[in-house]
Formats: C-alpha cells, structure tokens, sequence
C-alpha cells in the first residue's frame, strides 16, 4: 500500500511534539493556519487550504499523550479538481513520538491508505507535501516557527 512518511530527530520535548500535532494552535504553526482541532478520540480537526477550495476533515482515532496521534480523513471538500483533496478521504495520518538516539525525541509521521487507483504522480506530490511539512513540524517544535500553509492575502 502506498504510503508517505517522515522521520526525524530532535531535542524537542514529546509533550511538545504531541502539542503539535493533537491542537489548533500547533497544527497551525506547522502545517495550516486555516485548521479547527477538536482533539478528541471522534472529534474532528478541519483543514482549508486555497481559501476553501480544498478542505479536508479528519477525526481522532487514538490520542496517547505524548506518544501517538491517528486520524482518518473522513470527509473532503474539492472545488478545484487540481487541488486533489478527493484522494484524502479514507486515508490514515499518524504520529508516532518516541525516545531517539542521545536524550533526543524520535518522531515518525506516516499518512497511508490511498486507493489504488491514485496515480503515482499524486503520490509523488503528497510525499513531496510531507517533505515539505514535515520539515516544518521538526523547525516548529525546535523554534516555534514552522512553515504552515497559509492562503496568500486577497
């Protein structure tokens, strides 16, 4: 099954990682300012991109403080057909955090379950987007400044 992943290291706390990826203040530090989180096992965290053109919206599976985080993308929203937010729906974005190498915080960011019938160069722009962000959550948990998506001023 195709999939995208992200791992890195850092000296970053867990609480403060877990922080990053389970609230609406984190999620839009690192990957959308545009995001509502209501972090919950069945709550929903919402993300909008391209000033409403693509939403995503996920619920919490599992929230281990400071350790896991899984969500599946239960509904979508595509206004544009090139934004391909449609290919999100069913899919799984896990966070893994765990102790690393040195006293450091090993974090794992996986985000799979893509139907079959999405094309590799879909797959090759989601893995190019969590490259992307998930350098952005590894600068937002050592820094307090990631590099979210942000809509551009009208």
């Amino acid at each position: 099954m195709a999939k995208a992943t992200y791992d890195f290291q850092t000296s970053a706390q867990p609480e403060t990682v877990y922080r990053a990826v389970s609230t609406a203040e984190g999620f839009a530090g690192w990957w959308c300012r545009t995001s509502t989180v209501d972090a919950r096992i069945g709550g929903e965290a919402e993300f909008r991109f391209y000033g409403g053109e693509a939403i995503m919206v996920f619920r919490f599976d599992k929230l281990e403080p400071n350790r896991q985080v899984e969500m599946t993308c239960i509904r979508t929203h595509n206004a544009n057909p090139a934004r391909q937010a449609d290919k999100w729906q069913g899919t799984r974005l896990a966070f893994e955090v765990k102790p690393g190498d040195g006293g450091n915080t090993a974090v794992h960011l996986q985000h799979d379950g893509w139907a079959e019938t999405v094309g590799e160069d879909v797959l090759a722009q989601i893995r190019q987007g969590w490259n992307h962000f998930g350098n952005s959550l590894q600068q937002y948990v050592e820094t307090g400044k990631g590099m979210p998506y942000d809509d551009p001023p009208a």
